[in-house]
């Protein structure tokens, strides 16, 4: 149950687990705990609980398109701006977090969103400004600004 957990801690980057993954732990753990204690169980753990009605972000998943390169298929997200600024802010923030406790894990997923960004940048449209927000998650991340607030146009 340990290691499941850590799994799953490391996979909250934005986008990098699904809903249903999650669903299915907070039923494992609800299992194991019993429904009373497994948000209690949960926050031991290091997850915030918090209970809204009200969705708090707005944005598509994306969607995602396959383009071909020599003898290989290749797939895009065509995230929006925004997200991308989101999921590489987030990403460096984990892969900081975790570079001495699993760094096969950080270079394997810092490997996985370079190749994601390049394939963003040669297949997607309005590159630059993707570009641009990707620089920026990038550099918030490396300096730790969570507070940045960016449009939803931008």
């Amino acid at each position: 149950m340990e290691r499941f957990i850590a799994d799953l801690v490391q996979g909250l980057d934005s986008g990098n687990i699904d809903r249903r993954e999650f669903c299915k732990a907070v039923a494992l753990a609800a299992a194991v705990y019993g429904a009373g204690d497994a948000a209690q169980a949960q926050a031991q753990r290091g997850f915030k609980i918090i209970l809204s009605l009200i969705p708090s972000m707005h944005h598509q998943i994306g969607a995602a398109t396959i383009h071909r390169v020599a003898w290989k298929s290749v797939g895009t997200s065509n995230h929006s701006p925004l997200r991308r600024y989101y999921m590489m802010r987030n990403q460096i923030a984990l892969a900081q977090e975790y570079l001495f406790k699993d760094p096969a894990w950080v270079i394997s997923s810092l490997y996985a969103r370079l190749k994601s960004t390049m394939l963003m940048a040669l297949f997607e449209r309005d590159r630059g400004a993707k570009l641009r927000l990707t620089a920026l998650g990038l550099w918030d991340g490396l300096i730790a600004n969570f507070s940045r607030n960016i449009s939803p146009g931008a």
